[in-house]
């Protein structure tokens, strides 16, 4: 949350923020503490504020009941599919590629997605504030876990 709401992008009057219930808690403390800090370092970066706490309603939801959390869960699920190493449930070890000798990794449900993503930062990626993942320059297995020879190439 406070990465998020700490850019300057996508700046709005206000924010109705829906979040997915995890377990008993609500989190709201949380999300409101991450806000407040993300206000903070919004401030400080750029030298104004942007909006004021009451102007942001925070939601917790649960998302068998709210179609849009769902969807949100499920792009969120193929996003840590691609980023996950496949793992043999009866071994519990990683999947090798018997090819490369390289683990698995998905991005099939990814790649299904990929056509309504506007944006993905992947803060440990390229530079030290990370890489912005968009259509222009779309998040792929060969960008984000290049093999070994490509990085050599690259060298």
């Amino acid at each position: 949350m406070q990465e998020l709401f700490g850019k300057f992008h996508r700046l709005a009057d206000r924010y109705e923020i829906n979040v997915a219930r995890r377990g008993n808690s609500s989190r709201n403390e949380a999300i409101t503490a991450a806000l407040a800090r993300a206000e903070r370092d919004f401030e400080k970066k750029f030298g104004f504020t942007r909006s004021r706490p009451e102007e942001c309603k925070i939601r917790v939801l649960n998302s068998r009941e709210e179609p849009c959390l769902q969807a949100a869960d499920y792009f969120l699920w193929a996003l840590q599919r691609f980023y996950e190493v496949k793992w043999d449930a009866k071994t519990l070890s990683k999947v090798l590629d018997p090819s490369t000798g390289a683990v698995i990794r998905e991005d099939r449900f990814l790649d299904a997605m990929w056509p309504q993503v506007g944006e993905i930062h992947d803060l440990h990626a390229g530079p030290v504030h990370g890489t912005f993942f968009t259509k222009a320059n779309p998040l792929t297995l060969n960008q984000r876990f290049p093999s070994p020879e490509a990085k050599k190439k690259k060298s």
